[in-house]
C-alpha cells in the first residue's frame, strides 16, 4: 500500500474513469498545446542573422502559453508520485457490521509518512495494492505507535490472517523470514533473518540486504518442523544498524482487541470515545469539514462514518 497524491479513485479498476479536476487539467493542456502550435505557425520567424553570437547561445524566451503548458504537464507527473511503500496483512472479515468491508493491519510507519507529507491541498491516498495485480484505495482510520489499520470498501480478494494460531516464542537459535508485496510489481519480497539476542522483538537480515517492503509484512518462522508458523509482523527498520522490530502474533491479537476490530461493539456516536493509548487519522479530503465540527463544538465521528 502507498500514501500517493493521486486524482484519480484507484489505479485500475476500481474506478469511474479520470476525475473531474483530471478531466480539466487535460483539456486545459490540449487547449493550450493548441495554442501554441498556431502561435508557432503563424508567428514572427527569426532569421539566421538575429541567431549570430560570439561564444554563446541563444535560446528564445518561453511565452506565457509555454509556461502553462510545462506547469500543467508537472502537475500531471506528479499525480501518481509514491511517497512511501509498505505491506499488511489482511484481517478476518467482520460480517457483523452492515458494509462489506475488508480491513488490513499494517506498520504504523504509513501513518507518520502520510502526516509527515500532508498539506494544505489535503489529497494525500492510500492505494491498496492486491495480490492479481489490481489496486483500489484505503482508509487510515486507528493508530497507535506500533501498527496502524487501513479499510477498503468491498470485500477484497484476499486470504485473512487466521488469528487462532497459538503464538510461540522466539528463540535465539531460530532462522526467520520476513515477507512482503512490491508494490509496483506486486511480486514477493522475502528477506532472511535472525533475531537479535541482545535485544528483544528485533531481527536482523542474514545479508546486508534491507527493505521497506517488508514493514507491514508477517514473520515467519523458518524450520522445517514449524511448517511456517506465523510469528508476528515487522513493525519498523532502524537504518543504524539494519534491526527490523516486529510485534509477536500474541500481542498482535491484544492489540487489534483492544482497537475493538476483532470484537465489535454496538457504537453510540455521540458518546463515542477513542480507546486508550489510540489515536485516529483523519481521511483524506476531510480535513475541512472536521475542523468545521470541532469550530462549532461537535464531538469528532468515530472511524469511518465520514
Amino acid at each position: 500500500m502507498t500514501a500517493k497524491t493521486l486524482k484519480k479513485r484507484g489505479a485500475i479498476d476500481c474506478t469511474r474513469g479520470l476525475s473531474r479536476e483530471q478531466r480539466a487539467i487535460s483539456r486545459s493542456f490540449k487547449k493550450l498545446q493548441s495554442s501554441l502550435t498556431s502561435s508557432c505557425s503563424d508567428g514572427p520567424k527569426s532569421s539566421s542573422d538575429d541567431m549570430k553570437g560570439s561564444g554563446t547561445s541563444i535560446k528564445p524566451k518561453l511565452s506565457h502559453t509555454e509556461k502553462c503548458i510545462r506547469r500543467l504537464a508537472k502537475q500531471m507527473l506528479k499525480q501518481d508520485e509514491m511517497l512511501f511503500a509498505c505491506s499488511g496483512i489482511p484481517l478476518p472479515f467482520d460480517t457483523a457490521t452492515k458494509l462489506d468491508l475488508t480491513r488490513i493491519v499494517t506498520s504504523a510507519c504509513l501513518v507518520r509518512k502520510f502526516n509527515l507529507k500532508r498539506n494544505r491541498d489535503d489529497k494525500l491516498r492510500v492505494e491498496v495494492r492486491l495480490p492479481n495485480g489490481k489496486s483500489t484505495l484505503g482508509f487510515l482510520g486507528l493508530y497507535d505507535d506500533d501498527i496502524a489499520i487501513v479499510t477498503s470498501l468491498d470485500f477484497l480478494e484476499v486470504v485473512p490472517l487466521d488469528l487462532d494460531y497459538k503464538s510461540v516464542p522466539v528463540s535465539s537459535d531460530d532462522h526467520v523470514i520476513a515477507v512482503g508485496r512490491a508494490f509496483s510489481s506486486y511480486s514477493l519480497w522475502a528477506l532472511d533473518g535472525v533475531p537479535c539476542t541482545e535485544c528483544s522483538k528485533t531481527w536482523v537480515s542474514s545479508t546486508s540486504d534491507t527493505t521497506k517492503a517488508v514493514l507491514g509484512g508477517p514473520l515467519i518462522q523458518n524450520k522445517v518442523e514449524s511448517k511456517g508458523r506465523l510469528l508476528g509482523m515487522t513493525l519498523d527498520l532502524n537504518h543504524d544498524d539494519k534491526r527490523y522490530t516486529f510485534l509477536p502474533l500474541g500481542s498482535l491479537k491484544e492489540r487489534l482487541e483492544h482497537f475493538q476490530i476483532l470484537n465489535p461493539k454496538v457504537i453510540d456516536f455521540h458518546n463515542y470515545s477513542l480507546p486508550k493509548g489510540v489515536s485516529r487519522i483523519i481521511p483524506s479530503g476531510f480535513m475541512l469539514v472536521i475542523n468545521q465540527l470541532k469550530a462549532l463544538g461537535y464531538p469528532l465521528p468515530p472511524p469511518l462514518v465520514l
